[in-house]
Parts: structure tokens; C-alpha cells; sequence
């Protein structure tokens, strides 16, 4: 496994010697963890340095003894190029700007380097970098994918190209590719479930609704041929169909009603979440953009696409892909079913022990 690789941006010598290093040192020592560290002491060594080898970079605002706060360029570089988590370690904090505030974390000098540090080996710990980075799982798989699975079959996509416009369509097969990597995996965690904020602005199958008067939420699930917006603008439907999401608390007061034990109060709570309690409640985990709630198939309403524009706000999570399969498929199987009269099973059992 490699080490953690580290950009730092600091252009008083002695603070690297007196305080970098020594700090730097001890913490390697404290977890346990090599660390490659490389230092650049101006702007123009910094933009030299970048590349897509680092798990993180620790940046000083003040650069090359200058009035200017330089390090405000390589934050930008590093937003627009790559993909590290960074931490900037400054006497100035309000001078960040104010468009890359949502990119970095900000540490004054009293909070020192083993808070940047810390914050910045958290990061690392969630294998974050080792997915996304420049070193990553998605570059190892890209360069699979595009050698292995679509390079010995290009000659079929530009005999497509020829006759239409075949990138996203590229796109959608290389996602399927990097989704089969991850068939057979063990637990999800209850983020994946959903992306947020939503990567289109449109509706879709899946997009969570927030009511505009804060009374509740709501999800789309017209399937996603009805979404489809035609040359005018309009969906291909005229009316779009939503599920309320009910409370949590309010399902699992309901649910746990005249228990007592504990044991078999969270043994209710488990047939919730693995929706086995009623066939028309579906469970969408809580996150910390979402207050989750459960989905129930008898709040169900179709309205035309003003009226969800006047009264909802726009999406603000999406349900991915993986989980919104199985939401439909229970959604379809309750509005289908059918019975049958009941035959007298409990006499027929008899007869037949």
C-alpha cells in the first residue's frame, strides 16, 4: 500500500523546520503511518509540484513575501484539476475566497498543524483518495475499462458516431462497466443511497421533493420514460406521480405500539428498516442532508409539473440508482396485486395433518 502523500505550501523556511517537520514526525510515529511529504515555498513551485500523486495538501495563504494571498491560486488550481482533500493553515483566515470556502477547511496558526493534520488523515481514513484520487480505484478502473472493455469494440462506436451523437451514450456504458466492479459488495452505508445535491436539474424517478411550506417531503416515482422532456420543454406526461415520505418516528411509534420487550422492540425495528413491517412502507435511511422517513405507497398523487414547480422546492437529493429499483418494484407489486377468495385453510389443514 502507498503512503500518505502530503503537498505542503509554506513559504517561511523556519516554520517548515521548527514546526512542520517536528509535528509531521511525531504524528507518524503517534499512528503508525509513513507519510511522503513534499514542500514548495512559492507560488510558481507549488503549480510546478501539482500533480494527481497527492492524498491531500496543506496550504499557507501568504506566499512568495507578498501582501497577495497567492495560496488562493493553488486552492483554485487544485479545485479545477484535481481531486485532494485541503487544509489551509493561515494567519489571515478571512481572506480565503469566498468561492472556494465550500472547498477547503480553514485552521489559524493557534490551531496548528495537528489539527490540519488531523482533519486531513480523517479524510484519508474514509478511503476517499484511494477511490477518487489522482492514485485511485476509478483511474485503476478507467484504464481497465478503456483498454479491456471498450478499445477492442471501438470500431462498432464509430460506426455509431457516423449517425448520431454516441458520447453519452459512451458514458452510460462505461458507468454500467465501473457499476458490474461493484456487483457483490457487502453493506451499504445509508449516503449511498441517495445523490446529493442531484446531478440534474430535472426531475427524475427517484428526486426527493421538500414541500415549499416545510410541511414534509415527497418522491417522484413516475417511471423514467414519463420524464422525459420533449422538443417544447414538457414531460412526456401530464401528470407526474408522487409518494408522500412519512415520519420515522411516527412509523416506529406505530410499529411498536403494545410492545414492551426490548428485544422484540428492536426486532419490529428491523422488519421497518428491511421494509417487512406492511407491504406499502418503503425506508429511506437519515443522512445529514436528508432527515430520511419512510415512503408509503398510500399517500400517492399525480400532478401536473406547475403544480409541483409552485408548491415544492427543487430536488434536493435523488434516490441512486441501485435503490430506486427496488422502491419501484414494491411500489408496482402493492397497486398489483389481485387475491383470491379465501378457501378455509385452517379445516383443510386438519384434514390433511
Amino acid at each position: 500500500m502507498s503512503n500518505f502523500k502530503l503537498l505542503i505550501v509554506e513559504d517561511d523556511l523556519n516554520e517548515v523546520e521548527n514546526n512542520y517537520k517536528p509535528t509531521i514526525a511525531r504524528i507518524m510515529r503517534e499512528k503508525n503511518m509513513p507519510m511522503d511529504c513534499e514542500y514548495a515555498s512559492s507560488l510558481e513551485e507549488a503549480l510546478s509540484k501539482l500533480n494527481g500523486s497527492f492524498d491531500a495538501a496543506i496550504v499557507d495563504l501568504k506566499l512568495d513575501n507578498s501582501d497577495e494571498e497567492k495560496g488562493n491560486d493553488v486552492i483554485r488550481k487544485v479545485h479545477s484539476s484535481y481531486r485532494i482533500p485541503l487544509a489551509v493553515l493561515t494567519g489571515t483566515p478571512q481572506e480565503v475566497d469566498s468561492d472556494l470556502n465550500a472547498c477547503v477547511q480553514v485552521f489559524t496558526r493557534d490551531q496548528g498543524m495537528d489539527a490540519a493534520l488531523e482533519y486531513l488523515l480523517g479524510i484519508y481514513s474514509t478511503g476517499l483518495t484511494k477511490i477518487m484520487g489522482g492514485r485511485g480505484k476509478i483511474e485503476e478502473a478507467m484504464g481497465k475499462i478503456f483498454w479491456d472493455n471498450i478499445i477492442p469494440h471501438i470500431n462498432s462506436w464509430v460506426d455509431h458516431a457516423k449517425v448520431a451523437e454516441t458520447e453519452n451514450g459512451l458514458l452510460r456504458h462505461v458507468v454500467s462497466h465501473i457499476q458490474e466492479l461493484l456487483e457483490g459488495e457487502s453493506h451499504a452505508f445509508p449516503q449511498e443511497m441517495y445523490v446529493s445535491p442531484p446531478m440534474a436539474t430535472e426531475l427524475r424517478t427517484g428526486s426527493i421533493l421538500k414541500y415549499k411550506d416545510g410541511n414534509g417531503f415527497s418522491i417522484v416515482l413516475s417511471p423514467p420514460c414519463d420524464l422525459v422532456l420533449r422538443a417544447d420543454g414538457k414531460c412526456k406526461t401530464d401528470r407526474i406521480l408522487i409518494c408522500g415520505i412519512e415520519k420515522f418516528d411516527v412509523v416506529k411509534e406505530s410499529a411498536l405500539v403494545g410492545i414492551t420487550n426490548l428485544s422484540k422492540k428492536k426486532s419490529r425495528i428491523e422488519k421497518v428498516l428491511k421494509n417487512n413491517e406492511t407491504d406499502y412502507y418503503h425506508w429511506l435511511p437519515e443522512t445529514s442532508f436528508f432527515q430520511g422517513g419512510v415512503v408509503n405507497f398510500r399517500w400517492v398523487n399525480a400532478f401536473p409539473k406547475e403544480k409541483i414547480d409552485s408548491e415544492f422546492d427543487a430536488p434536493s437529493a435523488q434516490v441512486a440508482s441501485p435503490f430506486i429499483k427496488d422502491l419501484l418494484a414494491r411500489f408496482s407489486a402493492y397497486y398489483a396485486r389481485q387475491g383470491q377468495p379465501d378457501f378455509d385453510v385452517k379445516k383443510i389443514a386438519e384434514e390433511l395433518a
